[in-house]
């Protein structure tokens, strides 16, 4: 019987801890989860993981900015996003002389994602990967790339991409037009309305949990066999 109650046990703290990790956001009500990065290495590389699910067919996922210059604007952010259903990572990362130049990257996948059921993704800035050699496919070489991963297909630019100046800034996942703005000028992006289920750092092989108030959005509903309607 001892025995028994310890497993239950068990059981139990595990379901916990998975249902911890799922959140529901409602864009009516902006609502988005806040993580420290603090902890996180991702100034000269990154390397992320998130699992949502949505029909929304315009909708920030995550976003992060660096300090705000003289003029009220981010010196680099970066974003991952669903535009028309299909699936983006934008970096912007000017040059130091300005001009509007970017030294930054946008990868656009073909895939639709706004289909209500769940979804990971691993995007990705300046981690190594193998890319065909000059001369012959068998003969690949190792070369930065930025970009996503989905259903195993990779989406990827190839190169090095200067080092973001985001140290110790948050993170935001889902997020509210005031973010979403910054990707998109004309504010057809909108905030995300859905579940979020895991944000992972695979960098350092680390689930993150979000600031208050994202323990308010606590969900029981992320059950993975139960597709939302379509919008």
């Amino acid at each position: 019987m001892e025995s028994y109650i310890f497993l239950v046990s068990i059981l139990c703290l595990l379901v916990v801890k998975v249902h911890c990790r799922c959140y529901k956001l409602e864009e009516s009500q902006n609502q988005y989860l806040t993580y420290e990065s603090s902890s996180i290495d991702f100034t000269e590389s990154s390397n992320f993981q998130l699992s949502f699910k949505t029909t929304k067919a315009n909708s920030l996922l995550y976003y992060s900015e660096s300090e705000y210059r003289d003029d009220d604007a981010p010196l680099d952010y970066e974003g991952l996003y669903i535009y028309e259903g299909i699936l983006h990572y934008f970096i912007f990362n000017p040059t130091i002389y300005g001009g509007g130049f970017s030294r930054g990257a946008h990868v656009k996948t073909d895939k639709e994602v706004n289909n209500g059921t769940w979804i990971t993704v691993e995007f990705f800035r300046n981690k190594e990967g193998l890319v065909p050699g000059a001369f012959s496919d068998s003969n690949p070489i190792t070369m930065n790339q930025t970009g996503i991963i989905i259903n195993g297909d990779k989406f990827a630019f190839d190169g090095t991409i200067d080092k973001m100046d985001v140290a110790d800034q948050k993170l935001y996942v889902g997020g509210h037009s005031e973010l979403a703005v910054r990707i998109d000028k004309q504010g057809k992006l909108g905030g995300f309305d859905g579940y979020i289920d895991m944000f992972k750092d695979l960098k350092s092989n680390t689930e993150l949990d979000p600031m208050e108030p994202g323990k308010l959005f606590e969900s029981k509903e992320c059950d993975r066999n139960s597709p939302l309607p379509l919008a």
